[in-house]
């Protein structure tokens, strides 16, 4: 078998990789203001982020045309290609998909669209699994399943450098604090109460007060329950090549600062289920008492 993968922009691949596995990428359109530009032809990430800080606008996007997909499944197809396996930015927050499905009805050509259910890494990833994979010789079959199976156990969590772009649009926010600290094999992340993480909360209530006066803020505490992330392992990089160095830098100077902290353990003899309410309840509250009295959130009366 020769199948060919295809996705969008949305997927923030290198260039490298893309070219590394033959994957065919297909921009989305970015705008600010008055101004349109094509993703990765006419707009490189540097450039997003300088004009991000200098416009007034929040930049928009709009999905490739369903001319711009058949431009690339005609390539593939031209080129020899068996079935093209297309995976897109999640059809829950963009047309893309629906412009990939458009394009592909143009065709006899096995072609096969897959929601990623996903994006910007997340959906990466997933593109990435799908090439190796397809890339052995593997059937569109197999390809497919492996890409949906991806997508279904693929989370994308975000971290904001600044609160600045969002702050005007902003309605409300959830806040939690974190441990992290160094382990064997890598490093380890707990959500904890308030206060008792490495997040400088108080530079961000500060700022927060600055920026978003009487917007509400909710504490998401959950408490706990500890994630390992072994990146001393050569495994643990075949699902995360596409982290970038800065921000991998960063997370590994918060563990070096980070104090261990033991998980959530139910005393023998105590139910389980009441132990953890009152465990999450005590940790609630210290963080409800660490916010008013330390941070000044909270109605005042």
């Amino acid at each position: 078998m020769n199948v060919r993968i295809v996705t969008d922009s949305a997927c923030d691949l290198r260039g490298d990789e893309v070219d590394k596995l033959n994957i065919e990428v297909v921009p989305l359109s970015i705008r600010f203001g008055d101004d349109e530009y094509t993703d990765r032809e006419e707009l490189d990430v540097s450039e997003f982020y300088r004009l991000l800080a200098e416009s007034d606008a929040l930049p928009e996007t709009a999905a490739p045309s369903p001319g711009r997909f058949a431009q690339a499944f005609q390539r593939h197809l031209d080129a020899g290609a068996t079935a093209i396996v297309c995976i897109n930015l999640s059809s829950a927050i963009s047309a893309t998909m629906q412009s990939a499905i458009t394009a592909a009805g143009e065709f006899e050509a096995d072609i096969r669209i897959v929601d990623s259910k996903s994006i910007t890494a997340g959906q990466g990833s997933i593109v990435l699994g799908a090439a190796r994979l397809a890339a052995t010789g593997a059937s569109a079959d197999e390809v497919v399943a492996t890409a949906e199976s991806m997508s279904e156990r693929t989370h994308v969590f975000g971290a904001l450098d600044t609160l600045e772009n969002l702050a005007p649009f902003a309605v409300s926010s959830g806040i939690r604090d974190s441990m992290i600290w160094e382990i064997e094999n890598g490093a380890s992340v707990q959500w904890t109460a308030m206060g008792e993480g490495c997040v400088d909360m108080k530079a961000f209530a500060k700022r927060w007060g600055e920026l978003c006066p009487q917007v509400p803020i909710q504490l998401e505490i959950i408490s706990g329950f500890s994630k390992p992330f072994p990146y001393l392992e050569t495994d643990f990089w075949k699902a995360y090549e596409s982290i970038r160095a800065d921000g991998f830098s960063r997370f590994v100077a918060l563990a070096k600062e980070g104090t261990p902290m033991e998980s959530f353990k139910a005393p023998k003899g105590v139910d389980r289920k009441k132990a953890q309410q009152q465990y999450q309840l005590a940790e609630l509250e210290r963080s409800i008492k660490y916010s008013k009295q330390t941070l000044g959130l909270g109605i005042r009366s």
